[in-house]
């Protein structure tokens, strides 16, 4: 499966929103229910990878609507990275990555 790397930004930018933060591990309640889910469960749930997951569609995480303003934002992101990236890594490492890339 070939996932878009900015459409995979734009989700993580809203689970960050949902989430209020990164939350790295579950937050459980008295009944032991999850309060709240991790940032991967929701990208996980979102793109369909976690195919051994519960049916119970109250036992999975949420399914985020993705909006213009999660990947204006991821685009930001992205040109961001870019931007410290030149700055930063010589060429032979830029070589590397880029061939890593491919």
């Amino acid at each position: 499966m070939n996932i878009d790397t900015l459409e995979a930004i734009a989700v993580a930018v809203a689970a960050y929103e949902y989430n209020g933060g990164y939350i790295k591990e579950p937050v459980f309640g008295e009944l032991n229910d999850i309060q709240k889910w991790t940032n991967k469960d929701i990208m996980y749930s979102y793109f369909q990878l976690d195919h051994y997951s519960v049916r119970d569609p109250s036992k999975r995480p949420p399914l985020l609507k993705i909006t213009d303003e999660h990947r204006s934002q991821a685009d930001n992101i992205r040109a961001y990275t870019k931007k410290i990236y030149s700055k930063h890594c010589h060429m032979s490492q830029k070589k590397t990555i880029i061939h890593h890339m491919i």
